[in-house]
């Protein structure tokens, strides 16, 4: 993929179609898209899952700012779950209370990112 790194495409062109291509067919799937960041990609997955305003979306306060800046970024309410400090990991009480808070708020639980 040398060729790639050398061309005037670097993040879009025609090296780009082909590896869509390629992963889709490695996985076996219809179609595959190829985003610069997983910010957008992110992005994309939560408007593909129909995510919106109204729903709640948990995520780890140990995380990435773009797992909770999808969410944001389509009106869904962010509801935090605590990490564990010596793990730095989600426990299942603190996913049980993050979740009790989305359900008092009468808010759809509609997405759990775990990128950590």
């Amino acid at each position: 993929m040398l060729d790639a790194l050398e061309s005037l495409f670097l993040t879009t062109g025609p090296k780009v179609a082909e590896f869509e291509k390629s992963f889709a067919e490695y996985l076996g799937a219809a179609h595959a898209v190829a985003f610069s960041n997983a910010t957008g990609a992110l992005h994309i997955a939560c408007l593909a899952l129909g995510v919106s305003e109204g729903d709640t979306v948990l995520t780890p306060t140990m995380s990435f700012a773009a797992s909770t800046n999808c969410a944001a970024y389509v009106g869904a309410r962010i509801e935090f779950m605590d990490c564990d400090p010596i793990s730095g990991l989600i426990t299942p009480e603190t996913f049980s209370q993050a979740a009790d808070r989305a359900e008092k708020l009468g808010s759809l639980l509609r997405l759990l990112l775990l990128f950590i």
